[in-house]
């Protein structure tokens, strides 16, 4: 079930923080050159690899490093592949620059804000990275980098598979009609971490729910922000409950629903879905339609 949305390129909206940043580096550079000239090229190898990475140019970027560097194929398909999907702003500071006209160690803050292209999520990603830099026929390569996961793509499309799939269990459980129990939607629950204080209440009231009928459903995600462990995601959804004899629809209900997911141990679960109760049973004395 694929996320519906703008369909844009949003790099643009990052291009007049990014031109203050080269001029500052650059007035910065010039004025450590004749001080310090392997500190200033060092100082302008980042300038550029923050700038190709505005730019969403991965190419650029993976031209600057060390093909020779430990975890370059990692890193070079990161960043290919982080630069496919969305556009990065930074804020870094230097923390240190020092070394020779031909070997520099930086030791950098980055702060970086990254968006999708589709304008839909966006990610925070901070940490302290540390570089080795080294100049080699008049051209600079980094020649090492950490952390070298720093570039990997922000894991929202994985939140988004998780709450489609979910959604898809959902709908997908069918009742005997013939039979007294109900279904119990164990995939559907797989996507929420045990551990919330609403499980229980939740569990209970999608029983209760398909115990009625079969339903219907469709989901539009609005927003996906957050860092690499939280996020906070606004969906549109519309809920239809389905008699599993006639087949005609005796509850609907759409809905504004905030969602908060947690990463552990690779795997994203759902921690709180607001407000609770869209997944509740209709009340047995107004089974009519209702929004």
């Amino acid at each position: 079930m694929p996320a519906t949305g703008p369909n844009r390129r949003t790099a643009h909206a990052f291009a007049p923080a990014a031109a203050r940043w080269s001029v500052c580096a650059t007035l910065w550079a010039l004025s450590l050159y004749a001080a310090d000239q392997g500190g200033a090229e060092a100082h302008a190898l980042i300038a550029s690899l923050n700038s190709a990475l505005l730019d969403g140019n991965g190419k650029v970027m993976v031209a600057l490093f060390d093909p020779r560097m430990p975890g370059y194929k990692r890193l070079s398909r990161d960043i290919l592949q982080f630069t496919k999907l969305s556009t990065g702003r930074s804020t870094i500071e230097f923390l240190g620059n020092t070394g020779s006209d031909q070997a520099r160690d930086l030791d950098l803050n980055w702060h970086m804000q990254i968006r999708s292209y589709n304008g839909q999520s966006s990610t925070e990603r901070r940490a302290r990275v540390k570089i080795h830099a080294e100049k080699e026929n008049g051209e600079w390569r980094i020649t090492a980098f950490a952390p070298l996961e720093f570039f990997t793509p922000a894991h929202t499309g994985a939140v988004w598979d998780l709450i489609s799939d979910a959604v898809t269990a959902l709908t997908e459980v069918s009742g005997d009609p013939h039979t007294a129990s109900p279904p119990v939607p164990a995939r559907f629950l797989a996507a929420f971490d045990p551990k919330m204080a609403s499980f229980d209440q939740l569990r209970a009231n999608v029983t209760g729910l398909l115990a009625q009928g079969n339903l219907e459903s469709s989901v539009e995600m609005m927003s996906n922000d957050g860092d690499d462990r939280r996020r906070e995601v606004e969906l549109d959804w519309s809920l239809s409950l389905v008699n599993r004899i006639t087949k005609i629809a005796i509850f609907h209900r759409e809905e504004h629903i905030k969602c908060r997911l947690e990463r552990e141990h690779g795997k994203w679960r759902i921690v709180s879905l607001d407000p609770l109760s869209f997944l509740a049973p209709p009340p047995p004395d107004k089974p009519a339609a209702a929004k």
